[in-house]
């Protein structure tokens, strides 16, 4: 268990160093200058000069890239190149929206896409299977920025049922974002439930389990629903890392104050490289940290995997 823990914790170091990299390596061969976001096109070139001399922006690759990982171990997210302000800071303020979206989200997603998929098995071709079958065809289909739009459209501009969101003073803001989020997600989990669910139900423990009488929602519930949960949950920890790092779409259509509309307002708009740097960073630690857990959480459910490490 520890040499398996251990192991992991390697690959995540080592999955943070790249992305570090790659992410500064696309930073640094971007064409433009970060510095006329900061003093304008009209500055004169002394002081353009004197700035990037003092953000390092006149060195090589290796040296921004050495003077960012240095920061880094003194867990210093640097400072935004236009708004001067520290990006923790900033991070600290806006990542319980997102992470709150994502739980909705998460939860949205999983009652639905769980109940679908389930009773889409239990019930194989029957109305409810093929009504199932039409849902995850379409939510797997539908991009999250197309429903987004779609939904903001029909119920904030068209009937005016939802105001536009400017900030989180309700959770009734949350509705719209939720369902644009999660309903690909939960098409997915449908997916991923229905086909264990078929596997399970063929499965010679759960004839065996019928075979003694036991009653069909006992069977169902504690036989085939149980036995499903592991690579369901898993689906659903990689999907919640993705409602973290990739609400940066949903947050933008609906306005959502999160670290996504952070980073495509504020970063990309301003080509403000702390700030991109660090929220790539920040999103792939969040990532990482999820599928670690998910990782531990699969070895408590699934004995297989804790007897082949006992083997090795």
């Amino acid at each position: 268990m520890i040499n398996y823990l251990l192991e992991r914790l390697i690959y995540c170091v080592i999955t943070l160093l790249i992305v570090t990299f790659i992410t500064s390596a696309l930073i640094f061969l971007i064409p433009g200058d970060p510095v006329l976001s900061i003093v304008g096109e009209n500055a004169s070139p002394e002081v353009i000069k004197n700035i990037r001399e003092k953000l390092l922006l006149d060195q090589p690759f290796i040296v921004q890239y050495l003077a960012y990982l240095k920061r880094l171990l003194q867990f210093d997210f640097g400072k935004s190149y236009v708004t001067n302000l520290n990006v923790w800071d900033v991070v600290k303020q806006r990542f319980p929206n997102t992470l709150l979206l994502a739980l909705s989200a998460m939860t949205f997603a999983s009652v639905i896409g769980i109940a679908i998929g389930f009773f889409s098995a239990l019930y194989k071709d029957s109305y409810i299977d093929k009504i199932s079958r039409y849902f995850i065809l379409l939510g797997i289909s539908t991009p999250v920025f197309v429903l987004g739009v779609i939904l903001y459209t029909i119920f904030t501009l068209k009937f005016k049922i939802i105001k536009s969101i400017t900030g989180f003073d309700s959770f009734y803001n949350l509705i719209l974002p939720t369902i644009a989020l999660g309903t690909q997600s939960a098409a997915y989990i449908a997916r991923i439930t229905r086909s264990t669910v078929l596997d399970i139900k063929k499965q010679e423990f759960v004839k065996l389990a019928k075979s003694k009488g036991l009653s069909r929602a006992h069977v169902n519930m504690w036989h085939i629903f149980v036995n499903s949960l592991a690579p369901i949950i898993t689906v659903i920890g990689l999907d919640f890392g993705s409602y973290l790092n990739g609400s940066v779409i949903t947050e933008t259509i609906f306005g959502w104050p999160g670290i996504g509309l952070y980073i495509f307002k504020d970063g990309i708009g301003n080509r403000d490289f702390p700030v991109i740097q660090s929220m790539v960073l920040f999103c792939a630690i969040i990532f990482i940290l999820i599928n670690f857990i998910i990782d531990l959480v699969y070895f408590a459910l699934d004995p297989r995997l804790r007897d082949k490490l006992k083997e090795n």
